[in-house]
């Protein structure tokens, strides 16, 4: 494999900057659709849907709120699609359904999302316009060389302490454009515990959002069932990876300019990644968290 080309400040800062401007647009949507169904943590639908969706269904009466994880198949008119929630055990009609419009920057969606960021609709706007921003990058910088998932232009954010809050390597990619089709990975899709999902993410809290802090525990119910979160404990689980040890992502919230760079050796991908990160936030003192993007050394050109 040659060296890629892309793997170069000006190309990074370039992308960087892109990612943050792109729009996002999804369109509302009420209607009665007697051709949706659900079952267990699959929904089928007449319409496409943008991963991250998030989507208010009337199910038996019972109204209930979920997300769009990504498409798993399509059948004629009718596509099918992983959610973050179990429905119901076995295949029942859904009666009405509800899609707000959403327009939007990916910078403006992680504001909203800093500011609120118990908001579970809050969190999949940001995944889905990140998602969206991403894969129009990778589309006009086709590579190959690795699996997919470790070619193009990856995207990680994380929090003010260091816990990650998306991560595009998590996600499930197809084609030489490397183009993403689902929040969490194919390998893990039964399981959702290392995709971007919101409960994945409550589950690496420091401490949990969603209540009050005088309370000792609270539980948040996802696909993995119910998670308890206690409070000063890191959340109680063991999944925190705090990426405050990465050293671009140091160098970012201590630099004057909150950016910097750098060479090294990616688990994640199994091979030597360029990276820049940026700090969110003023300066050290007021850092809300990081954004970093990274290609790998080494690629080929499609």
């Amino acid at each position: 494999m040659a060296v890629n080309i892309y793997a170069n400040k000006p190309f990074l800062n370039q992308q960087m900057a892109s990612i943050f401007q792109a729009n996002y647009t999804q369109a509302s949507r009420g209607m009665a659709p007697s051709t949706w169904s659900a079952t267990g943590s699959t929904i089928t639908v007449d319409a496409s849907l943008n991963v991250g969706t998030y989507i208010d269904v009337s199910l038996n009466g019972t109204g209930k709120s979920f997300a769009v994880l990504g498409a798993i198949g399509q059948s004629g008119a009718n596509a099918t699609y992983q959610i973050d929630m179990s429905l119901c055990s076995t295949p029942t009609t859904i009666t009405a359904v509800s899609i707000a419009q959403r327009e939007t920057t990916v910078q403006g969606a992680l504001n909203q999302f800093l500011l609120a960021p118990s908001s579970i609709s809050n969190y999949y706007l940001f995944c889905a316009s990140l998602v969206s921003s991403i894969n129009a990058v990778n589309a006009l910088h086709p590579t190959t060389g690795y699996a997919n998932g470790k070619n193009g232009v990856r995207v990680f954010v994380t929090s003010d302490d260091g816990t990650p809050i998306f991560d595009s390597g998590k996600c499930t990619h197809v084609g030489a454009q490397n183009q993403i089709t689902s929040l969490v990975s194919s390998a893990t899709q039964s399981s959702i515990k290392q995709g971007n999902t919101y409960n994945n993410y409550l589950t690496k809290l420091g401490v949990f959002i969603g209540g009050r802090p005088d309370l000792n525990t609270t539980t948040v119910t996802g696909v993995d069932g119910p998670v308890t979160l206690s409070f000063g404990v890191a959340g109680g689980n063991q999944i925190n990876e705090n990426h405050h040890t990465r050293p671009e992502i140091l160098g970012a919230l201590f630099k004057e300019s909150g950016i910097a760079f750098c060479k090294r050796y990616s688990s994640t991908t199994s091979s030597v990644n360029f990276y820049m990160a940026q700090r969110l936030g003023m300066s050290s003192e007021d850092n809300v968290g990081a954004i970093r993007i990274n290609v790998p050394m080494n690629l080929s050109l499609v």
